[in-house]
């Protein structure tokens, strides 16, 4: 039986550095094996492709055209979204100007534009109003609280959501606190 140096390819690693250490390894004259993604490659057998082929089920080309039409439908998407922009923003200024109090209209309408042009595309405006308006409907903290688990954030949105609740919601204090003692009991 073949005896096979066992190699630990880097995390972060692509496959066609993990076959280029194995073939290097190989040039030397010496067996080598490496687990990439739950697969074991070898390097007197392993090419590209059949480095593709076994962790991704398909070739290298196929999978380079599939990344090709997921960037230009990315790019697409970003296009009409920007070209979009100028109208969704009169929406969510609108929109504001309805759920909140007068005294936060002027610095609603002022953010709206950089969020609009962000990571989330606008989405905490939407998510930090619908609390707001349950927030100055006086309906309870808790609704306000299973309104914003419902919405499903991660950390980093969960805290822009908080923290917009916050600065333009009367009762956006007492929703951070009831929110963070809820937090404290549950863990």
């Amino acid at each position: 039986m073949n005896n096979y140096v066992t190699v630990d390819f880097m995390a972060g690693d692509t496959i066609e550095e993990a076959v280029k250490t194995l073939q290097d390894i190989q040039a030397k004259g010496i067996l080598a094996k490496g687990e990439f993604n739950g697969k074991m490659l070898f390097s007197d057998r392993v090419t590209l492709d059949s480095a593709y082929q076994e962790i991704m089920g398909k070739s290298q080309a196929e999978c380079q055209a599939e990344e090709r039409k997921w960037h230009e439908e990315y790019i697409k998407k970003e296009q009409e979204y920007n070209n979009s922009l100028p109208i969704k923003i009169q929406e969510w200024i609108n929109k504001g100007n309805a759920i909140l109090d007068q005294e936060f209209q002027e610095e609603w309408a002022r953010i709206v534009p950089f969020r609009a042009k962000d990571l989330y595309h606008g989405m905490e405006l939407d998510a930090s109003l619908d609390i707001i308006k349950s927030l100055n409907a006086n309906e309870s903290i808790d609704k306000a609280i299973k309104i914003i688990e419902e919405q499903g954030h991660s950390g980093m949105s969960h805290g822009l959501i908080c923290s917009m609740v916050k600065q333009f919601s009367k009762r956006g204090i007492d929703f951070i606190t009831a929110l963070k003692i809820k937090d404290i009991l549950i863990a």
